[in-house]
Order: C-alpha cells, then structure tokens, then sequence
C-alpha cells in the first residue's frame, strides 16, 4: 500500500465522521476529525486537504479532548452550511485516582470556518465528559 496524503494536527484523532457534512459547498462530503488535546480538523478525504483547524477555536482548556461531532439540522450562523455541536472535556493531565475534576462542555461549531459559535454549555452535572452528544430526530 501508499500512503494517498497526510498532514500534521495537533495530536491523535481518534473520532472521524465523514459522511454528513460538505464544508466547502463542492457537493462532496468532507470529513471532521476530533481527538485528545483539543485536536479538531475539517479537511477533503480526497485531496487530504485541511479546510480549518482547532487553532480557531477559543476553548478553555487546550488539553481537554474533542468527541465526535453531531450536524445540527440547522445553520445558526447562517452561511448556508449545517453547523456542529461537539462535546469537550476530559482532562488528561489528571491522574484517574482524582475525583475532583472540571466539568466539561458542549459547543456549538461552524461547519464552514471552525470558529466557536456562542458561549460553551457547561455539563449541568458540573462533572467532565467522555461521551459526544446524541442527537434525537423524528
């Protein structure tokens, strides 16, 4: 085998979802990628191409990892692509033994450029999470 494209991020991904989003509007569907250490991506699976990173993204703790991303079924910062609500936290840096961590956060992204939408919804139990939202729909 031969390796097609690679670039660098920030740390591992390990959440890729490919199939429910065209980020640039080509009428191909491109992929976002999530990870440890605030690592998320959106880039062309066929060309291997980074459309933005997590460097747009003003989130509290740079550390805490990114789930898998959940399309909202609709444009809040209308431009005309679905944006994407995301799970964050996790802090690696704590050792398992401690209990008293920080809690963690959904927020909301634009599909198009990466930037954070709004204000981080802190997890209402104030605990951390390690699960990527659920979207329910009829």
């Amino acid at each position: 085998f031969s390796i097609l494209w690679s670039f660098r991020v920030k740390a591992s991904i390990f959440e890729i979802v490919c199939d429910i989003i065209d980020v640039n509007n080509d009428g191909y569907r491109d992929c976002i990628g999530s990870g440890r250490q605030g690592t998320l991506v959106a880039f062309d699976p066929r060309l291997g191409k980074p459309f933005w990173d997590n460097s747009t993204i003003k989130a509290r703790h740079s550390l805490w990892n990114f789930y898998n991303p959940v399309i909202l079924p609709v444009d809040v910062d209308q431009d005309h692509i679905n944006d994407f609500l995301i799970s964050h936290g996790g802090n690696p840096t704590i050792p398992s033994e401690i209990h008293e961590r920080d809690a963690g956060c959904l927020l909301i992204i634009s599909s198009r450029t990466g930037n954070q939408i709004g204000e981080p919804f802190w997890m209402p139990d104030k605990k951390e999470t390690y699960m990527s939202p659920v979207l329910y729909g009829n």
